[in-house]
Order: structure tokens, then C-alpha cells, then sequence
């Protein structure tokens, strides 16, 4: 029987230094935390096939480690809002180490949303919102840098390195600017996207998600929401509503075809081993992106956990493509 694959699991401390604590223990190695720009998928690993060691990397002063007998490293860095030394970091123990990586650091911090939206220009079959990243010192200055950028009102507002339906402010105009305030304007960034109103007929709005491992698009879920900001709490909305659950399950149960190639043309412009996508469809069918990142996960948390049968399946899926990557990267397959 083949010994278990070396897997080196690299967690990255964010830029401002500062990890949350979410357990506490006399047995420092029992403490629990987390440390934001990091994506979960260390539960996709299979722990029969592979022996993972996690490490956690920074810009901040570190023992001297010894780190051999690896093969293969696995990057869980993958915010470059929010954690670009750590990526820098990651990228220096990679290249030191010589063994294959999935999900290189060096390019994930490469993949800000303006540089996603830049990079995904043009795809066949895929609606990309302009997206510009500002840094206003003020509330009256985010529509005028938008503007002045090229972007067209109504936009969206979020502050750089948050993900899904949090501290995001949808502005039609100056008349909104008091949805700003939530935001601190104390020289920190943040993006400013074009607004693409993806309401459904039925007067719903969907926000779809895609997981692409090794180049394999696969279908996670589907929820739906009256309002345009669809949280995972709307979840509710999709397993109490027949209808609506039965598209859910249609949705997961199988990729439409006409998307695979939007799905493998963004793998190839993206080059990534895991990455994610939230979009709608506009009255076309075409694919509307909301995001597209290393940061989607693939895994709920237990207070959202689906209840859909179908969407453990897609889990199952995810988690053998990770499976067959890492493998492949190990030399194994």
C-alpha cells in the first residue's frame, strides 16, 4: 500500500496582523482561531490519501523552520486585498521548496477584482461589470472617482478584501450617499462596480454559484431572494419553496451546457487550481458575474449547511477533483 501523500497546507496571516480568536485552551496547540483571507478547503482533503501539515505565514518575525519531505504544497492564501505578504511569503516557501503547488500564491495575488474583471473581458457568453478600485477620503468622492473612471451609476460599493453580500452599498446617484457612511474613509481602498440588474421575471433575484477545480466547472447551489442583495440566509427561501427548490436541485444536479464553456474559458484566463463564481443570468442567459475568486467556498458553516441532497453530492464531486489534483501534482496519477 502506497504511503500517505506529503501535503504542505499554507494559511496566510492577514496584512494588518490581526487573527480572531475562536477558541480557548491551556494546550496552545487545541486553540482555535482564524485569520481572514483564507479560504476553507482544507476539509476537501481526504486525510486516508494525504498526511497535511498546516502552516501558517506572514510578514511578521518567525522561528526558522525546516520544511522537507513535501510533495506538494496546497495555498490556502487567497485574498491579495488582505493578505499580500502572506502570498508573498507562501510564494518564497514554494520556490524554496521546489515541489508543484495548487493554487500558485504568486498568481493568486495577482487576481484583485479590477485585475479579474480585466482579465476576464471578452469571454464568449460572460457579462463582466466594469470594476475600478478607488480610494476616496470622503462619502461625495466615491460616485466622482467612479465616474471619473469610466464607470456608469447605478454601482456598487464594497470595501476591498470583503466577499458575498457584506459591506456592500448599491448607489444610483448622489441621493445615496448616505449608504456610504457604514464605511470608514480613512485611506483604505475599495471597489467600485457597475450595477447589472439580473431580476428574474418572477421578480426574484438569483445569485448561482460554480466551482472550478482542475478545469471541472461543477454546479453548487442556487438561492433566491426579493431583494437585489442575496445572502446565504436566503438559503431558506430555496428549501421551504418547492418550486424554487426543484430548480436548485435541477441547477446542481447538472451544469447547463451552454455554461461549461463560459466556466473553462475563465479557467484558462484565471489559470487556477480551485476558484469559485457568483453570478446571475440576464433575460439572454448569459452569465452575469458577481465575483470570481480563490476566496469561494465550497463548504457552509453549520448554521447554513444545506439541506439539499443534491448539493453534498456536488461536495463529493469537489472534494474527488481536489482529491485527483493534488495526486496529479504529487506524481501520483
Amino acid at each position: 500500500m502506497n504511503a500517505r501523500v506529503r501535503v504542505l497546507h499554507l494559511l496566510g496571516v492577514s496584512d494588518d496582523k490581526q487573527i480572531r480568536v475562536t477558541r480557548l485552551s491551556g494546550d496552545q496547540a487545541r486553540m482555535g482561531f482564524q485569520s481572514m483571507g483564507n479560504v476553507e478547503i482544507r476539509s476537501l482533503v481526504d486525510d486516508d490519501t494525504f498526511d497535511v501539515a498546516s502552516l501558517l505565514v506572514g510578514e511578521v518575525e518567525s522561528e526558522a523552520l525546516r520544511l522537507d519531505g513535501f510533495a506538494v504544497v496546497l495555498n490556502a492564501v487567497c485574498d491579495p486585498d488582505t493578505n499580500l505578504g502572506a502570498l508573498s511569503v507562501a510564494s518564497k516557501i514554494v520556490d524554496a521548496l521546489g515541489v508543484p503547488v495548487f493554487n500558485d500564491p504568486s498568481k493568486v495575488a495577482g487576481l484583485t477584482r479590477d485585475a479579474v474583471a480585466e482579465a476576464l473581458d471578452g469571454v464568449d457568453g460572460l457579462v463582466v461589470p466594469r470594476t475600478t478600485r478607488i480610494q476616496p477620503s470622503r462619502v461625495r468622492d466615491v460616485v466622482s472617482m467612479a465616474t471619473a473612471a469610466g464607470l456608469a451609476l447605478p454601482i456598487l460599493v464594497r470595501e476591498a478584501g470583503t466577499h458575498g453580500g457584506h459591506k456592500l452599498a448599491l448607489i444610483r446617484g448622489e441621493e445615496d450617499n448616505d449608504l456610504l457612511e457604514q464605511f470608514a474613509f480613512d485611506g483604505r481602498w475599495f471597489y467600485a462596480t457597475e450595477f447589472v440588474d439580473t431580476r428574474s421575471p418572477d421578480g426574484l433575484h438569483r445569485k448561482y454559484r460554480v466551482l472550478v477545480v482542475d478545469g471541472e466547472p461543477v454546479a453548487k447551489h442556487l438561492i433566491a431572494s426579493q431583494a437585489w442583495n442575496v445572502h446565504a440566509r436566503d438559503r431558506a427561501s430555496v428549501v421551504d419553496h418547492p418550486d424554487l427548490r426543484a430548480e436548485d436541485d435541477v441547477f446542481v444536479s447538472g451544469l447547463p451546457a451552454a455554461m461549461e464553456p463560459v466556466f473553462r474559458a475563465m479557467d484558462e484566463r484565471l489559470d487556477l487550481d480551485y476558484f469559485g463564481a457568483d453570478f446571475g443570468l440576464d433575460e439572454d442567459g448569459a452569465v452575469v458575474l458577481f465575483e470570481a475568486n480563490a476566496c469561494v467556498r465550497a463548504l457552509a458553516g453549520s448554521a447554513t449547511e444545506s439541506e439539499i441532497p443534491s448539493h453534498h453530492a456536488a461536495t463529493e464531486r469537489i472534494r474527488s477533483l481536489v482529491r485527483g489534483r493534488l495526486l496529479t501534482l504529487a506524481g501520483r496519477h
